[in-house]
């Protein structure tokens, strides 16, 4: 098993990490409620994994959760997830923490695909990319001083949350699909330049090959319109 953490309040550091919150753990003590955590790191492989908040009811999550199956391309029955209920001033505010043990992923990746996909549908409040950098993560089951509202587990089992833990990858077949491009991103065509005159010596060097297209009476009348026409151009440009 890996490395477990005892996070009594989100103001122990994740950096100078105490001993004492360090924990060695059997997977059926995840049943125990210790305030168990673990600590991401951005820069490992990780299960694909996210957190959803702030949804009015349960059916809202369950819809953004059918919309995580369709976009990572998986099986309904290939998704463990929570279900978490707050009750504040007489309004229910419902989350989730949902994992894809079949399939692996780097942090940084599964932040862009959650962001152009899920978060650009359901905006910054419902699905949380703040996660996907050095934090804390609860695990289920867990409470703390901080946060009172348990994960409870709706279908899978804790050791699926270990999304870190190097032997949950062996379980895994699938990489998480191309991130689609959504109709800003695409690249816009610059405009092809014009061939404009853009100062005095360039319209001096044109007038000087002109002479020999005009006849001797209308040169002067000529020569002057095109010299004063180009000149005025770039005046007001």
């Amino acid at each position: 098993m890996p490395q477990v953490f005892k996070v009594k309040n989100y103001f122990v550091s994740n950096t100078n990490i105490p001993q004492e919150i360090v924990c060695k753990i059997k997977k059926e003590d995840l049943h125990n409620n210790e305030g168990y955590h673990i600590l991401l790191n951005p820069d490992d492989n990780c299960l694909a994994f996210g957190d959803i908040d702030h949804c009015k009811s349960t059916s809202e999550v369950m819809d953004i959760l059918r919309d995580i199956v369709e976009t990572f391309n998986i099986e309904k029955d290939e998704i463990s997830y929570t279900h978490s209920l707050k009750t504040t001033d007489g309004k229910d505010d419902h989350g989730s923490h949902w994992v894809i043990p079949s399939m692996s992923t780097k942090m940084k990746q599964l932040k862009k695909i959650m962001e152009y996909t899920l978060q650009h549908k359901y905006g910054k409040q419902k699905i949380d990319t703040g996660i996907y950098k050095k934090s804390w993560f609860r695990l289920p089951n867990q409470t703390n001083e901080s946060k009172s509202n348990i994960h409870k587990i709706m279908k899978g089992n804790p050791v699926d949350f270990l999304v870190q833990y190097e032997k949950n990858f062996k379980k895994c077949k699938y990489m998480p699909p191309d991130i689609p491009l959504r109709e800003e991103d695409i690249p816009k065509e610059s405009p092809q330049p014009q061939n404009k005159i853009t100062n005095v010596n360039d319209i001096r060097t044109k007038v000087l090959k002109m002479t020999g297209y005009f006849d001797t009476l209308i040169l002067g009348q000529n020569l002057a319109l095109y010299y004063m026409t180009n000149l005025m151009e770039i005046l007001m440009d």
